[in-house]
């Protein structure tokens, strides 16, 4: 009798702990519940830390991404001059052809469908070391107009534009007995890509 006693209450108790297990994992579940709703695009969901003292669902927060920064030098290439005692580089874009002659002088251009763009730069002597208004003035060049003195990376240089139907850019730079002069029609599609040329042009390697 004692036998079927013991058989009988084991499985009793069994059902009983299994019972209250489950019912404090239900409590312990629903307590910890926290409704997350969709952020808009570029978001991330920021969790603060939660306080043992308050039972409240913790607040939900939304921090924006930061922006990836741009590679900026990604699509350009570097051209490098290097003859005698004459050193200079500059910065072209990558879609951009670059043609030099026996004299060292240079034609970049970029060729679509329709049409051909181009720039140029003629290194040109100055045996007398003119300073570089003077040089300019002694080329005589027809229809320049106002001139502007600037300053790119440490070399003196000149930029002027010449009339006439289209026109022309020119910028100067003044590299002792030698004078580099860039130059491109004023067409939309190649006067900024002429300024970001001249404006990376340096010195030395």
């Amino acid at each position: 009798m004692n036998k079927l006693n013991n058989k009988g209450f084991t499985p009793l108790v069994v059902m009983v702990i299994v019972v209250a297990i489950a019912v404090v994992g239900y409590f312990v579940l629903h307590k910890s519940r926290v409704a997350i709703t969709p952020t808009p695009s570029g978001y991330f969901m920021v969790l603060p830390t939660p306080s043992t003292s308050s039972r409240q669902a913790p607040t939900l927060k939304a921090s924006k991404l930061p922006s990836p920064t741009p590679n900026e030098t990604a699509n350009l290439r570097v051209y490098q001059y290097r003859e005698s005692n004459l050193e200079f580089s500059f910065k072209y874009p990558t879609d951009w052809y670059v043609n030099a002659d026996s004299k060292g002088n240079l034609t970049l251009y970029k060729i679509r469908s329709d049409l051909a763009t181009y720039i140029y730069l003629n290194i040109e002597d100055n045996p007398k070391n003119l300073a570089l208004d003077q040089w300019i003035k002694s080329k005589e060049i027809a229809n320049l107009g106002t001139t502007e003195v600037l300053n790119i990376n440490g070399s003196s240089a000149i930029r002027a534009s010449t009339g006439g139907t289209i026109g022309t850019k020119h910028v100067f730079v003044a590299m002792g007995d030698k004078v580099i002069h860039f130059f491109t029609e004023q067409r939309s599609t190649s006067i900024n890509v002429f300024g970001n040329i001249t404006n990376s042009f340096k010195t030395g390697k």
